[in-house]
């Protein structure tokens, strides 16, 4: 078997398969259990977790517990750092609430940009 060659196009499309897959992913997440302050059991689906923050579940990092105010539902935030292209997922007892895609722009950050980190 002959090796493909990796091109940017290729690459292009690797990253763009990944970012999918972590965005198939998102939606099958799910809290089960709140565990507040620290900690909720989890689940994609196929397995569920006890996950507290700062730990990683698959492919998502645990960031924050969060309480929204006036309302008793509470929610958690999960990033997944395995591509710098990667998301973050608001995720609640009903499933994903929100799947936000993050960009990595090309090129150094302008001196004063307002973009804190990279």
């Amino acid at each position: 078997m002959k090796p493909i060659p990796l091109t940017l196009r290729s690459l292009g499309l690797l990253t763009c398969f990944l970012s999918l897959a972590a965005a198939l992913c998102a939606q099958q997440l799910k809290v089960v259990h709140f565990r507040v302050p620290d900690s909720a059991e989890m689940t994609d689906g196929r397995t569920t977790s006890t996950v507290h923050i700062g730990a990683r579940f698959g492919n998502w990092t645990l960031m924050a517990i969060a309480n929204e105010p006036l309302s008793p539902d509470h929610f958690v935030v999960l990033e997944d750092f395995t591509t710098q292209t990667g998301h973050l997922a608001i995720v609640d007892t009903r499933g994903t609430r929100f799947d936000l895609p993050k960009t990595n722009p090309p090129g150094p950050i302008p001196p004063g940009s307002s973009t804190a980190t990279r």
